[in-house]
Formats: C-alpha cells, sequence, structure tokens
C-alpha cells in the first residue's frame, strides 16, 4: 500500500510542471469578458486558478522554424525593388502621364498585325476562310 502511495507521488512530482495563472472574470456594460489581469474597475466577477500546462520541445521547434520562415518572408516582401514605369510629360497642365501596355509584348503584337496584314494583302479579298481565322488567332494570342 505505502509503494502504491509513494509511486502515485514520484509520478506526480516527475510530471511535466504546470504553471498556475489567476482567470479573472470582468462584468463591463459592454459584456462579460475573460481576461489574465485584474478587473479595470477593481471588481472581479470571479476569480480562479488554472494549470496552464507547459509547451512540448515539438511546440517549441514548431514555433520556432515558423517565426524563422516569417522572417524570411518579411525580408523577402522588404528587399523587392518596385517595378519602374517610364513616366511622360504632356504639354499642359504639367499632369504625369504613365504609359501602360495593355499587351504583354507590344512589339510581338504589332508583328502580328502587321504579318497577317502582309497575309491579308497576299490572298487579297477572295482569301480561304481558314486562313483569315488563323491570322486573327495569332493576333489575339500575341496581343491578349
Amino acid at each position: 500500500m505505502f509503494t502504491r502511495i509513494a509511486a502515485g507521488l514520484l509520478l506526480c512530482v516527475l510530471a511535466a510542471p504546470a504553471a498556475a495563472q489567476q482567470v479573472y472574470k470582468c462584468v463591463t456594460k459592454a459584456g462579460t469578458e475573460y481576461q489574465s489581469t485584474p478587473c479595470a474597475n477593481g471588481e472581479a466577477a470571479k476569480t480562479w486558478a488554472v494549470e496552464v500546462a507547459s509547451r512540448s520541445e515539438g511546440v517549441i521547434e514548431n514555433e520556432r522554424r515558423l517565426d524563422a520562415i516569417r522572417q524570411q518572408n518579411s525580408a523577402s516582401i522588404a528587399l523587392r525593388p518596385a517595378p519602374t514605369r517610364p513616366v511622360y510629360r504632356n504639354g499642359g497642365g504639367g499632369a504625369l502621364l504613365h504609359s501602360i501596355s495593355q499587351y504583354k509584348d507590344p512589339d510581338a503584337c504589332e508583328a502580328a498585325k502587321a504579318e497577317r496584314e502582309r497575309v491579308f494583302r497576299m490572298y487579297g479579298s477572295n482569301r480561304p476562310y481558314m486562313v483569315g481565322r488563323r491570322m486573327d488567332d495569332m493576333v489575339w494570342s500575341a496581343c491578349k
């Protein structure tokens, strides 16, 4: 009997240490709040101690890894240079105009349009439907 009690006490002592934390129930006009600091008006509706289990090594290691990933992400975002766009001045008012292309590659779009025009001139007005379709598809894919 004594050995069982001693073994139980030994297991309790060897268990992971848990810290006690005080919890305060504060009732205000806005509603009920549970917090770990004393209530602002000094009157807690209820106060009790809660055992908080310690974190395991796996949890601590995961938190370290996540913190390292967050730091890498914030560093990579901060080091990225802002994209530069050409800025042109117009003739009146001094306002800045920005040239924003609606095409992936404006030169490829213009080249595709010129090729379509060349093929259409070569065939004339009596060109096959599939030739016109193929040229229009080529221009669309270059200019989208």
